[in-house]
C-alpha cells in the first residue's frame, strides 16, 4: 500500500471514529406538535383560567324531552372561533386560527328560561368568563331542524351572545308549551290568576307577578324575578307604588283623599289663625296711633 493509499485510509477511519463518538439518537414524532393544544380546540395555556366555570350550572328544567340533550355537546365554526354548546351545563369559545395568547373561555352557564306567551322561548345562560366591567351571557334559542346541532352563533352586543339551536326536539306545535309541565297545584294557581285577571281583580302587572312566582316554583326561573327589596308589611304593592288588586287600588285611593282632606282643614285653620294674628296686629297699632295722637282738652 503506498503512502498516499495509507493517508486516505486513515483519514477515513479518523472521520468514522469521529461521527461515532458524537451520535445522537433520534426519536421520529409520529403526532403533529401541540404547541398550543388543549384537547381538541389550539389554546393557550395561560387562558385556561377562563375555562373554569364561575358558577354552577342549575338544574334540569323545562320540556322533559329535553333531557335527550342533557350530557350532550354540539360544536359549531363561525368564522375565526368554535363555539361548544352543552345544554343544560354552559356555552365556550375558543379562538382557532391564531397559535399565540389565543382566546378562549365560558360565555355563558346555564341559569333559567326566558318565559313568554305560556312558552319556553329561549335558555339563558349568564355568568360566564368576565368582560371588561360585566360577564359574557348567551341566549339560545330554538328552531325546528332535522338534526341536533348548533346553528348560529352572534354577537349583537359587546359580550352578548345570541345562539340559535336546531333540533326536531321542539317541531310539535305544543312542544315548547309551559302550563303543561307545572304540577297540579301550579296549575290551580295559574288558573285562579287568570280568573282573578279576567274579573279584574288584578292588573296585568299583579297577574305577570303571579306568574313569575309559579315559574320560580317550578324552577323555570330563578328567585331573581321576584321582588327581594318589597316590604313584607306591603305585599299588596310593588316596588313603584303599583297594586295588584283593583280593590286595593281605590282603598289607598280613599286613604290620599282622607289625608287631602284633612292637609285642607288645617291649611284653612292656619289661614284663620294667621289672619286673626294681622288683624289684631293692625288694631293694636291703630289704638296705638289713637293714643299718642289724642289730644289732651284742660277744662
Amino acid at each position: 500500500m503506498d503512502p498516499q493509499e495509507m493517508y486516505f485510509l486513515w483519514t477515513y477511519l479518523f472521520v468514522v471514529i469521529l461521527c461515532e463518538g458524537t451520535k445522537v439518537s433520534i426519536k421520529i414524532i409520529q403526532e403533529p406538535a401541540s404547541l398550543g393544544y388543549n384537547g381538541n380546540s389550539l389554546v393557550p395555556d395561560n387562558n385556561n383560567h377562563n375555562m373554569v366555570p364561575r358558577t354552577r350550572p342549575a338544574n334540569f328544567s323545562g320540556p322533559v324531552q329535553f333531557k335527550q340533550l342533557v350530557g350532550k355537546c354540539f360544536n359549531m365554526t363561525g368564522g375565526e372561533y368554535l363555539y361548544t354548546f352543552c345544554p343544560f351545563q354552559n356555552m365556550t369559545q375558543v379562538e382557532t386560527l391564531s397559535y399565540w395568547n389565543s382566546y378562549q373561555g365560558i360565555i355563558g352557564v346555564w341559569t333559567e328560561w326566558r318565559i313568554e306567551n305560556n312558552s319556553f322561548v329561549a335558555m339563558l345562560m349568564t355568568k360566564g368568563s368576565r368582560c371588561g366591567d360585566k360577564d359574557r351571557s348567551v341566549e339560545v334559542t330554538f328552531m325546528c331542524a332535522p338534526n341536533n346541532s348548533l346553528l348560529n352563533v352572534t354577537e349583537p352586543k359587546k359580550c352578548e351572545y345570541q345562539a340559535t339551536f336546531g333540533t326536531l326536539l321542539v317541531c310539535h306545535r305544543d312542544a315548547m308549551l309551559v302550563y303543561p309541565r307545572l304540577s297540579a297545584d301550579l296549575r290551580a294557581e295559574w288558573d285562579k290568576a287568570e280568573t282573578e285577571l279576567k274579573y279584574n281583580e288584578i292588573t296585568e302587572k299583579g297577574y305577570k307577578a303571579q306568574l313569575d312566582r309559579i315559574f320560580t316554583k317550578a324552577g323555570f326561573q330563578t328567585s331573581h324575578h321576584l321582588n327581594k327589596s318589597r316590604d313584607p308589611s306591603s305585599d299588596n304593592k310593588y316596588p313603584d307604588g303599583g297594586f295588584q288588586h283593583f280593590d286595593q287600588c281605590k282603598q289607598e285611593l280613599e286613604e290620599v283623599k282622607q289625608e287631602r282632606d284633612e292637609l285642607k282643614k288645617e291649611i284653612e285653620n292656619m289661614k284663620v289663625l294667621l289672619g286673626l294674628k294681622i288683624t289684631s296686629s293692625k288694631q293694636k297699632g291703630m289704638d296705638d296711633e289713637d293714643i299718642k295722637f289724642r289730644p289732651i282738652i284742660v277744662l
